[in-house]
């Protein structure tokens, strides 16, 4: 066996350069997750990175070496154009080294290549769609989501925008405890591009659904801004943390007077931004490159969404409004269950399901009664109703057809009653004896189909829940039944086809939504 002698000094990288080999083994090359261990999460970002001419890319590639955690690129990858050929030469022998563990956005210099395709190609389907350039994807606990602030290529990133929509309906389906979004152009900066405005409404999306983090790149130095609003408004209750990281590697640039709600700013250190990931809360820390001095490092609670006090992920301006209904939202009246347990649904299985206080809902439970009719009375002889209360009196009649039909709904004693009267048999065969018909549903006992709506009386009333008796309890799910009015969900009252009166027709239209007539 062969010994070689090594100086105290070409120990010490050789040493050096085994722990970080022994790092990069950790990872695995297959996928894009981040390093195994023990604990929670690490995310470790920049932007402005690599540039063959000079060495500070390298410096950050070697902290990333020797740090293990979930890589963000905050974009301007490989300067100056973002060519395949760049990519190759540039980017790939630095952090192209952390190449699968990194989750990358997209910069303005990868678009000097039409298309981005030198970006596109370098980090494939880890990239997200081409056409579009945002995807998320959770760790631990969190949602992380990196947008496409490059936004004249992607159709605009105002609101309404494709980009914009997906965002909120991301963040809809996502309800996390924490998230943290990504891009390129900050919203707030106190360097040389200074604030980006182009990307207001993707913050201001972040914000309604109570997002902690942003992060960007862009300007080339470190700043931490305090929580605020899209419109930089300080608020420490439900604000958005942002950070520009753009410190990777490309020369630093110089930084002007402090924007508001600037906590920290360096522009003499290149590094990367470190943050630990806890269940409801982070850890952030600034880590300088070799031969850079400057650091810092703070933790922060997440919070939940400013606009959403159910917590069901719909913000309140979208929740049961006519035209955005909720199916799966937070039940704080749990009608269907304890006010009426004939019916044996969940709200979840309703067209509009509601809970208190949505806003554009008029009748929060459903009942046929204005929310504001329950409050005074109104409209029902004057019988003060509760607006979570489909069947105040637990009668298995809802409120509204009560009220309409002179009974009280709030005593189960004076429900409403299936009096029979009139000769017996069923003239017309409809199923309706005609003392039912006579007596209590107004329509004739001999024409099957009094209104000509092709859907004969008896199927119009008869058995629409599970007792198969014609009685009040089908009455009350064809008064109160919601249905789809004009392409638009809506709760329908009584008068659905607003002839002045509830009567076969109403019931017509409201049967044939159970697919029950021709």
């Amino acid at each position: 066996m062969t010994f070689m002698r090594l100086s105290a000094g070409a120990l010490v990288v050789t040493l050096l350069a085994i722990a970080a080999a022994a790092v990069l083994d950790w990872r695995d090359e297959s996928d894009g997750a981040a390093l195994a261990g023990a604990g929670d999460p690490v995310i470790l970002a920049a932007g402005d990175i690599a540039v063959c001419t000079t060495g500070n890319d390298e410096l950050t590639a070697n902290l990333l070496d020797t740090l293990e955690g979930t890589v963000l690129t905050l974009g301007d990858l490989a300067y100056e154009n973002g060519t395949a050929t760049e990519f190759a030469n540039c980017y790939h022998p630095t952090w192209g080294r952390h190449k699968a563990r990194t989750m990358p956005s997209p910069g303005n210099h990868e678009y000097n290549t039409p298309g981005a395709t030198g970006y596109y190609g370098y980090f494939g389907a880890a990239a997200g769609d081409p056409a579009k350039g945002y995807y998320s994807y959770d760790i631990g606990a969190w949602h992380l989501i990196s947008l496409n602030s490059n936004c004249t290529a992607i159709g605009g990133c105002g609101a309404g925008s494709a980009q914009e929509q997906w965002l909120r309906a991301d963040l809809r389906a996502h309800p996390a405890a924490c998230t943290l979004a990504y891009w390129h152009h900050p919203r707030f900066s106190s360097g040389d591009h200074g604030n980006n405005t182009i990307v207001t409404a993707l913050y201001q999306a972040l914000y309604d659904y109570g997002a902690d983090v942003v992060l960007a790149g862009h300007d080339h130095h470190y700043e931490r801004f305090g929580p605020q609003t899209a419109a930089g408004v300080a608020d420490t209750t439900y604000g958005v943390r942002s950070w520009v990281v753009g410190t990777g590697g490309r020369v630093l640039y110089p930084i002007g007077a402090p924007k508001p709600n600037q906590e920290a700013i360096n522009n003499t250190s290149y590094g990367v931004l470190s943050m630990t990931l806890h269940a409801s809360s982070y850890d952030y820390s600034f880590l300088p490159a070799a031969g850079s001095s400057f650091t810092e490092s703070g933790t922060a609670s997440c919070h939940g969404a400013a606009l959403d006090p159910d917590a069901d992920g719909w913000l309140n301006a979208e929740d049961n409004c006519p035209n955005d209904a909720n199916n799966a939202q937070s039940n704080a009246d749990a009608n269907f269950v304890s006010n009426a347990p004939v019916f044996a649904q969940t709200d979840a299985t309703w067209i509009n399901s509601d809970s208190a206080g949505d806003a554009c809902d008029t009748d929060d439970d459903n009942d046929g009664r204005l929310d504001g009719d329950e409050a005074t009375g109104a409209g029902c002889s004057g019988f003060v109703t509760d607006a979570l209360l489909r069947d105040s009196d637990g009668d298995r009649v809802l409120d509204g057809p009560e009220c309409v039909r002179g009974t009280d709904p709030t005593s189960a004693a004076s429900k409403p009653a299936v009096t029979a009267c009139g000769p017996a048999g069923d003239s017309d065969s409809d199923k309706i004896g005609d003392r039912i018909e006579n007596c209590n549903y107004g329509s004739n006992p001999t024409n099957a189909n009094t209104d000509g709506d092709l859907c004969t009386d008896g199927r119009e009333v008869a058995s629409l829940n599970p007792d198969t008796t014609v009685n009040v309890a089908d009455m009350g799910m064809l008064a109160s039944e919601i249905v789809r009015i004009g392409g638009a969900p809506k709760i329908v009252n009584i008068d659905i086809n607003k002839d002045g009166a509830y009567n076969p027709g109403d019931q017509g239209i409201l049967a044939s939504r159970f697919g029950a007539c021709p």
